[in-house]
């Protein structure tokens, strides 16, 4: 993952700038980044969607200069893979459909599926998944009206999250702030385990 996205990044500084030397202080400036380097190995973290978003990046560039189907799609699949990794980059694979219908002058149309259709099918797959593993179709993180309310309420920093109370996983790893918010949710509500995503979210 981190040498994707040192060399796409080295890539996209040498195409901007028109000098090897800013392409290999851009790749070095990644891939000799301490923090990087400790979550290169970390499978949950965000650099598995940099690695597909650094990529997506550099084709973007070679499409604005010859915007073709196969780089549109190509584009498409990074983004849509980097969203169902990381929901951050949600919001640019969305607009990428839009982009394509604005920005093409020929064959919008098959641009805007070829820009439309991963993602699409990112959202039907990941549902089907969670409706065999968890017997709900949710295709996106459900944690966001919580994570809106912990960073927003009385006493929150903006500098960093910290848990109002500590989760026990047990044996096995769980997610602290899920922990947090389903505790929280029962001392709020009084209610008992299971409970219904939507109504924890409302």
């Amino acid at each position: 993952r981190s040498p994707i996205t040192a060399s796409a990044s080295g890539l996209l500084a040498m195409r901007l700038w028109h000098k090897p030397a800013a392409g290999w202080l851009a790749g070095l400036a990644i891939a000799l980044n301490p923090v990087l380097l400790i979550f290169a190995g970390d499978a949950f973290d965000i650099m598995l969607a940099m690695a597909c978003l650094a990529p997506a990046m550099v084709l973007l560039q070679s499409w604005l200069r010859e915007a073709t189907l196969r780089r549109t799609l190509a584009i498409a699949v990074l983004l849509a893979l980097g969203a169902t990794l990381r929901s951050h980059l949600l919001p640019l694979a969305l607009l990428w459909p839009l982009a394509t219908l604005l920005l093409t002058r020929k064959a919008r149309i098959p641009h805007v599926c070829c820009a439309s259709l991963p993602l699409a099918l990112s959202f039907i797959l990941l549902g089907l998944v969670n409706r065999k593993t968890a017997d709900e179709i949710r295709s996106k993180p459900w944690q966001g009206a919580y994570n809106l309310w912990a960073g927003n309420k009385p006493g929150a920093s903006g500098r960093i999250y910290a848990q109002s109370i500590r989760g026990d996983c047990g044996s096995a790893y769980d997610n602290p702030a899920k922990l947090e918010s389903i505790s929280l949710y029962e001392m709020e509500t009084g209610s008992n385990p299971p409970h219904s995503i939507d109504a924890m979210n409302a």
